[in-house]
């Protein structure tokens, strides 16, 4: 999967768009791990006050067993290299807690 972001906003002059890498790391990473990307979460850390971006994808399962009706969804956490790419590792269960919210993210703006 790919990795963009805004320069500076999402506002219609909000600059161009940034290439940030592939997120891949392991199988099937290269498709969002059969997931649909819909969102990006900024989760604030209440401790140390960073933010880190938390992906958000639905996996339909249109073909399988229930059908739509056993769709799930898929919340990972990024992960930043020491050389600065951004990587989304599979993990089968996490918790918040579990998250190393030290890492120096990319700086979000709202506005």
């Amino acid at each position: 999967m790919q990795l963009h972001r805004k320069r500076r906003s999402l506002g219609a002059d909000g600059g161009e768009w940034e290439y940030l890498g592939d997120t891949g790391n392991g199988l099937y990473s290269y498709i969002s791990y059969n997931s649909q990307p819909t969102f990006v979460i900024p989760w604030l850390d209440q401790r140390s006050g960073r933010f880190r971006p938390i992906y958000m994808g639905d996996n339909w399962n249109a073909n399988g067993q229930g059908g739509v009706g056993n769709a799930s969804y898929l919340w990972l956490s990024f992960e930043r290299s020491s050389e600065g790419s951004w990587k989304l590792p599979y993990q089968e269960q996490w918790m918040q807690t579990q998250i190393d919210a030290e890492v120096d993210l990319m700086t979000w703006k709202y506005e």
